[in-house]
């Protein structure tokens, strides 16, 4: 989901993972925008927060298998037609919207710029949901090949050294395995 909604800082602090369950919640999931034009945008250097500790929390298996094939199911969930996601969504990024431009100062000066920009994003969030639930036809491609790229982007140690000092690995992953 911080994929497709753009989220950024994606803090340890901000994530919670419940030990009995496995679910995880997170505080302060907000979508990352342009200084200078009311557009989600992510400038991080990884799509999703997968650091060499999430990695070993979940093993190799499991990312190449579950994981994996979880993220391809979610994105098909909320781009099948009866879902409407562009619908849903309309009405969260014009508030995210409203905001920006209360931020920055700015008056909503057209009567069909803010529709238009709310039109915009959700069309960015929806196709990059649909990214995920299918490839292109006539491909030789995996099925969930955008999503393998994804988790190579996300694991890859040359992009985790570019995000904050905050992303560094602060629990070893031998703790978590033996609780």
């Amino acid at each position: 989901m911080t994929y497709i909604m753009n989220i950024n800082n994606r803090f340890p602090h901000k994530l919670f993972i419940s030990r009995k369950t496995g679910k995880v919640w997170g505080t302060e999931l907000l979508p990352g925008m342009a200084p200078n034009n009311p557009v989600f945008q992510n400038a991080e250097a990884v799509p999703f927060r997968f650091t060499p500790t999430l990695q070993t929390l979940m093993g190799q298996i499991s990312v190449e298998g579950v994981f994996s094939c979880s993220l391809m199911a979610i994105a098909r969930c909320l781009t099948e037609g009866e879902f409407e996601l562009d619908q849903h969504l309309s009405v969260f990024v014009r508030d995210e919207l409203i905001t920006w431009f209360t931020q920055q100062h700015r008056p909503v000066t057209q009567e069909t710029q803010l529709p238009e920009k709310v039109a915009s994003n959700v069309a960015q969030i929806v196709k990059r949901a649909s990214s995920l639930a299918q490839t292109a036809p006539g491909t030789n491609l995996p099925a969930y090949q955008t999503i393998i790229d994804l988790i190579s982007m996300a694991a890859n140690p040359r992009n985790l050294a570019q995000m904050d000092q905050l992303w560094s690995v602060s629990v070893s992953p031998k703790i978590l395995m033996s609780r």
